[in-house]
């Protein structure tokens, strides 16, 4: 780690020089010299680094969400014509950017400050998680297919396939999370995937100088930050270019109220269930599909088999070569995987993710079944009222930012990682965020 050397203008002049790779002590004492050096004196700002690391990624309810990519709007005031975010968000943004230009042409900021808070460009938004997501599924098979031996005869069609690989799942998700809903709330998806984010800065976020000569102490930043409330948004104290719709502020009611029909009024309470969809409806149905995709690739890289073959007359053997059965001609991920065997899966992919903090019983099984065929919400299939209702076992026990780093490094050598800081009982941490 670098070491870090004072000097007396260190105390007369403090300015934080807080970043990656200082020593535990240097990065200690740097990052608080940051925090004691934001001005109190201004509105609250948003930190997602200690407090609300999950704002924009779950509900008042505590399911965890994706934005509908119909509620996303291109940003005009973009260095790239392809950047996105949530319509509001959009909308708050664009207005914000001329009250600022507005505000220097007649003199009410200093024209000299810092020209990405004057003249704000986006520079990064809305970044899709499902292409992560797919990238991580992507590793978790490469881990199994290095893992397993290229001739074993445990796999020689798809059936035995799903045996091995739904083990590999469950073996995995004892240390990173495999479904989709779990996956989103951890450290490997930025808050950029809320939609409810935009950057007007390209700056890394670990370089608390450059925030601090940049922004805190530019002669502009106290009108900027108070500015943003005034169009329902918030800046984030540990990025300060970052600026995130000021869920459920006034003015960012009055933003996204734009968008609901006469008859039905938007408001926080039914803010989510118009702009989001709950990812449990989706975890089902991206397994299935992962699965089957997953064996496809499978036996692509190692068609074949071997079998030992053993003759009783004379005692000696031999080993078979056997090509593996390719997926059925009905390759459909639905008549490949019953409903079944997902739902059994995904009730123990949910519970090990937790942790295991309930029991699962025959008696929580049959009730599942029940579910699946009595359908309680008409709305929803068979298989959504099941996943409804291990979602809501299963939401209070939600991944704290203690996860270890998501790369591939993890797959190196599993049986040796060290798992801390999983798990947060919080019924309350959605009332926290918003």
């Amino acid at each position: 780690m670098a070491a870090f050397t004072f000097n007396p203008q260190d105390f007369v002049n403090p300015t934080p020089r807080g970043k990656n790779g200082l020593s535990s002590f240097a990065a200690y004492y740097q990052r608080l010299l940051y925090r004691d050096l934001y001005p109190s004196n201004i509105w609250s700002p948003l930190d997602t680094w200690y407090d609300k690391q999950y704002y924009g990624k779950v509900d008042r309810l505590q399911n965890t969400v994706l934005i509908d990519p119909n509620a996303l709007k291109a940003i005009k005031s973009a260095n790239t014509s392809n950047l996105l975010a949530a319509n509001f968000v959009v909308d708050a943004f664009e207005e914000f950017a001329a009250h600022m230009r507005n505000a220097k042409l007649v003199g009410v900021c200093v024209s000299t400050g810092n020209s990405q808070m004057l003249d704000m460009k986006a520079q990064r938004a809305y970044e899709d998680p499902k292409a992560i997501y797919a990238g991580f599924l992507n590793t978790v098979f490469g881990s199994f297919d290095t893992k397993t031996p290229r001739y074993t005869d445990k796999i020689v069609d798809f059936p035995s396939f799903v045996t091995e690989f739904t083990r590999h799942l469950k073996m995995i998700s004892g240390y990173v999370p495999i479904t989709l809903t779990n996956y989103l709330l951890t450290g490997a998806i930025s808050g950029f995937s809320s939609g409810l984010t935009i950057s007007i800065d390209t700056a890394p976020f670990d370089d608390d100088e450059y925030k601090y000569e940049s922004f805190v102490k530019d002669p502009n930043y106290t009108f900027y930050v108070r500015s943003a409330k005034r169009f329902g948004l918030i800046v984030n104290k540990n990025a300060p270019w970052l600026l995130t719709a000021d869920l459920f502020s006034e003015a960012a009611i009055k933003q996204f109220s734009a968008y609901g029909a006469e008859e039905y009024p938007l408001d926080e309470y039914n803010f989510f269930p118009v702009f989001y969809n709950a990812t449990y409806l989706f975890d089902m149905p991206i397994l299935k599909q992962y699965i089957v995709n997953s064996y496809q690739s499978y036996i692509e890289r190692n068609a074949y088999y071997e079998k030992r073959i053993v003759s009783e007359s004379c005692g000696t053997s031999k080993v078979r070569e056997t090509r593996r059965a390719p997926l059925p001609v009905s390759n459909s991920s639905d008549d490949l995987l019953s409903d079944k065997k997902m739902v059994d899966l995904y009730l123990s992919l949910r519970s090990i993710e937790a942790s295991v903090p309930v029991k699962v019983t025959k008696k929580l099984k049959t009730e599942l079944n029940s579910i699946y065929h009595v359908r309680p919400n008409p709305n929803l299939t068979g298989v959504e009222n099941v996943a409804r209702y291990i979602n809501l076992i299963y939401r209070d026990y939600i991944y704290s930012f203690g996860y270890p780093a998501l790369n591939i490094n993890i797959f190196k050598n599993l049986d040796n990682q060290i798992r801390t800081g999983k798990i947060s009982t919080a019924g309350s941490i959605a009332q926290q965020l918003y």
